[in-house]
């Protein structure tokens, strides 16, 4: 359990307001200690509670938007408006209703061949950190769903070993529904100082159980080693019904989790 905190929430309310609170903290200490926010974003059902959450108060105003930058850790190679993308689905839960400028706000690219919607969003990412990193870390905090096979981000089990070294982006084919994909790497996923874990429901626990307690390189998720510090899991009931003895240490609140 180094280096690991667990967060369980007791219903959707407090996943979502615990999730916020992560996410408000870690921007405003950003922001008081270097001038910015650089947050990436993982799609799917989960983090959408928490996306709506962060516009209400205390977040809408709480959060220096002005000072945030959005990513997105992958994205299905379809039309924004499609249902399906993550883009798209933050744009409509969270990105119209808060006062983010609209250049802070970085998605991948959906158009043109495939290779070069990667190396667009690698030139991006790198043109980012040299503005601002100043030989830092990518990320302040990245979100990251967990799938029920271990998979984080598009980085499936059957294609972690493909990646190139020293990328930031990956192509993947896979998932639900199974189509071309746009990934960031381990080695821009680990480049964060917080990285979070939302997860939740039942058909989760055993893939969260494996991951924590019995670790295993084979499953992507294990091979998320944020360079800032520590795992943060913020879990439903459902998704940690499993853990067993490790909830037995008490568990700690968001103001725990954001330590210099």
């Amino acid at each position: 359990m180094a280096n690991c905190k667990i967060l369980v929430a007791g219903d959707l309310s407090e996943f979502s307001e615990k999730g916020a609170a992560l996410f408000m903290e870690a921007a405003e200490r950003s922001v008081h200690v270097k001038g910015w926010f650089a947050a990436a974003l993982s799609g799917g059902s989960t983090p959408r509670p928490v996306h709506r959450r962060l516009i209400r108060e205390p977040y809408l105003s709480g959060i220096p938007w002005d000072r945030t930058h959005l990513f997105w850790v992958d994205e299905r190679m379809l039309d924004y408006s499609d249902v399906s993308s993550n883009f798209g689905t933050a744009r409509q839960d969270l990105l119209r209703h808060v006062p983010i400028p609209g250049d802070h706000i970085h998605p991948m690219p959906v158009s043109g061949p495939l290779k070069t919607r990667a190396d667009r969003y690698e030139s991006e990412l790198r043109l980012f950190h040299d503005r601002f990193g100043k030989g830092g870390l990518l990320f302040d905090l990245v979100f990251l769903g967990l799938g029920a096979d271990g998979h984080v981000a598009s980085l499936f089990p059957e294609t972690i070993d493909s990646e190139t070294p020293r990328r930031w982006t990956t192509l993947a084919q896979g998932g639900d529904p199974k189509t071309w994909r746009l990934s960031l790497t381990f080695e821009a996923i680990n480049a964060t100082r917080h990285l979070c874990f939302l997860v939740s429901g039942r058909q989760k626990a055993s893939i969260v159980a494996r991951v924590i307690l019995n670790p295993n390189p084979e499953v992507p998720a294990q091979r998320i080693h944020p360079q800032g510090g520590e795992i943060v899991y913020l879990l439903d009931r459902e998704a940690a019904t499993l853990l067993g003895p490790a909830l037995e240490d008490p568990i700690q609140g968001p103001g725990d989790l954001m330590e210099s």
